[in-house]
C-alpha cells in the first residue's frame, strides 16, 4: 500500500485496460516509458518522482479518506510522514 511508503518513492499509474486501444502508456512516447527513461537518468529519485507525478496523486492529510488511511499507517506502527 503506497500510503506506507515515504513520499515521492512510488507512482500509481492508472489501471491497464486491454479494451482501450488508445492506451499508449508503454508505447514509444508513452507516459510510463518516458518517465522511466528520465528516472534512469535522474541523480535523485525522490526529486524526480516529485517533479514528474504519474497517475493517482499521493494520499496526504488533505485526502477525503485521510482518517481511514492514518489508522492503517498507525496500525503498522509507522510514523505519519509530513505530507
Amino acid at each position: 500500500m503506497c500510503v506506507l511508503l515515504q513520499p515521492n518513492t512510488s507512482v500509481s499509474p492508472e489501471n491497464y485496460d486491454p479494451e482501450n486501444k488508445e492506451d499508449n502508456l508503454l508505447g514509444p512516447n508513452g507516459e510510463i516509458r518516458v518517465f522511466l527513461e528520465g528516472l534512469a537518468e535522474a541523480k535523485d529519485v525522490q526529486s524526480y518522482v516529485k517533479a514528474h507525478p504519474i497517475g493517482d496523486p499521493a494520499i496526504t492529510s488533505s485526502h477525503a479518506d485521510w482518517d481511514y488511511y492514518s489508522k492503517i499507517i498507525r496500525s503498522f506502527g509507522k510514523t505519519l510522514y509530513n505530507h
